[in-house]
């Protein structure tokens, strides 16, 4: 199990509903809630229905489209929240959330460590005085898992901007 799931005891074997249909409602339901990966979706339905039904159900969802982990992933990349972050930092909580390394892979090949470092960056700089600026933000950005030499590019060009706006 990745690091950060929730750890739940597991019901009593006789507890556990073995329908199908039962786990392929219950599946759309949690669904509806919010988009989930695979591995979420059989984490939640384990918890109520036997593991073949819970199998069977996940692979009935996956053919209707309702489970698409790369989809996800896409979606997760793509994400405001995500576009200040580096791909190193998206790449663990992606795999925290169950998805592939190479589905994580394939959703991070349009993120761009720089841009996401600058636009991190600017946002962190306003109100923030010259003195203190490069010290916070250094690491604020490694905070969100951004490399040196990165963070070093990204307080470059953000000076630049600044001198050539003044």
């Amino acid at each position: 199990m990745p690091p950060g799931r929730r750890l739940r005891p597991p019901a009593p074997t006789s507890v556990l509903e073995t329908d199908i249909s039962q786990a392929v409602q219950r599946g759309l339901a949690l669904i509806a809630q919010r988009p989930r990966t695979s591995a979420d979706l059989r984490d939640r339905l384990g918890d109520r229905f036997e593991p073949g039904a819970a199998d069977a159900a996940l692979v009935r969802l996956t053919e209707l489209g309702y489970v698409d982990d790369t989809a996800w992933a896409t979606a997760y990349v793509a994400r405001t929240r995500s576009s200040e972050r580096s791909a190193r930092m998206l790449r663990a909580e992606l795999r925290e959330h169950g998805v592939a390394a190479e589905t994580a892979e394939e959703a991070l090949d349009t993120h761009d460590d720089d841009e996401a470092a600058i636009t991190a960056a600017r946002r962190l700089a306003r109100g923030r005085a010259p003195d203190e600026r490069a010290r916070r933000l250094h690491g604020a950005l490694a905070r969100r898992g951004f490399g040196f030499d990165v963070i070093e590019r990204a307080l470059s060009r953000l000076a630049e901007e600044r001198a050539s706006a003044a």
